[in-house]
């Protein structure tokens, strides 16, 4: 199942902005969500997609897959003077690992669900 099926499946209304292969940027509501799909838990952010991320919105999520493991991550940002934002705006580095925080911020599909379907409302 895609992840247009599974949010179409839990009446959740989005607008997709962007794609490529295992990425996908789309609006909830106020909220831009990156859900990536990754073969393990080390996810390594593009310049790019932040910026896109970060852009026309209040506040973002990201929602991550770690294919291998398994397992949901799903880190959402409130604001946008953040520790992501603050990563990306202190370096000129084109991508930057998110480490820790992402093994910190396990969640499960449900949960996350339930959460985005707030945001659709």
């Amino acid at each position: 199942m895609t992840i247009n099926e599974l949010l179409d499946k839990y009446n959740i209304y989005y607008k997709k902005l962007k794609a490529e292969k295992g990425i996908s940027l789309f609006s909830v509501g106020n909220t831009n969500v990156l859900f990536w799909i990754n073969e393990g838990n080390a996810f390594k952010m593009k310049r790019s997609w932040f910026e896109l991320l970060e852009k026309n919105c209040e506040k973002y999520t990201l929602f991550l897959y770690d294919k291998k493991g398994k397992q949901y991550y799903y880190i959402k940002f409130l604001n946008k003077n953040n520790w992501l934002s603050g990563s990306f705006n202190n370096c000129d580095k084109s991508e930057l690992f998110l480490g820790k925080q992402v093994l910190n911020s396990s969640s499960t599909l449900g949960n996350i669900l339930t959460d985005l379907k707030k945001c659709s409302v």
